[in-house]
């Protein structure tokens, strides 16, 4: 009996809904057709407006996590030398650097490839290779002739002869840290205004 009482409540109440559906469709003037066609342009809606706010969503915490990222300060992969003064570092997940703690520098920031062979740092990247000896000096091998004035200049700004020297592969040649110009024109500016002063 309990059985014929749930289906007879089930039959009342799909036949009420049948009813008032159809006197919903007689109201608006509208066909089974056109509610379909309108379930389905609010659900395309739905999802374009899910999606937009996934895309949005997902730039957003990319944006904090590359903030996060570059707010991180170098891990440290591998020290080097009694004073751990150069150190392989690990600047993101994906690049590692070769870092000067004494000058807090970045000597190369895309490191390929490193190793120690009795007790010289070998160090490997794509335009030049660094050699580093304890007690520190750094000898730089540029692989192109024409980047080698530069990157000598470029690092002259934070070494001294006594702590580096630039080289290209196959060469004998040393190239300068300093511009010898500029060296010159500094001396003849200091000189003219210790004269000034007397």
């Amino acid at each position: 009996m309990k059985t014929w009482k749930k289906v007879l409540i089930f039959g009342v109440v799909c036949y009420a809904g049948y009813k008032l559906g159809q006197k919903y469709l007689q109201e608006n003037d509208m066909t089974a057709r056109d509610v379909l066609h309108k379930a389905q342009t609010k659900a395309r809606e739905a999802a374009d407006k899910a999606v937009s706010e996934a895309k949005a969503m997902k730039a957003e915490r990319d944006a904090r996590k590359q903030a996060e990222k570059e707010a991180q300060p170098p891990k440290s992969v591998y020290p080097f030398g009694v004073e751990k003064r150069v150190e392989i570092v690990k600047l993101y997940d994906d690049l590692t650097g070769l870092f000067d703690n004494k000058l807090n520098y970045p000597v190369e920031k895309e490191v390929r490839s490193y190793s120690e062979e009795d007790g010289v740092l070998y160090v490997y990247a794509d335009e030049a290779d660094y050699v580093v000896k304890d007690p520190f000096f750094l000898t730089v091998y540029v692989k192109d002739k024409d980047k080698a004035a530069a990157k000598a200049l470029e690092l002259g700004h934070h070494y001294t002869e006594e702590e580096m020297e630039v080289r290209v592969y196959g060469s004998d040649t040393v190239y300068p840290l300093k511009d010898a110009a500029a060296e010159a024109e500094a001396e003849a500016a200091d000189a003219e205004a210790e004269t000034e002063t007397k």
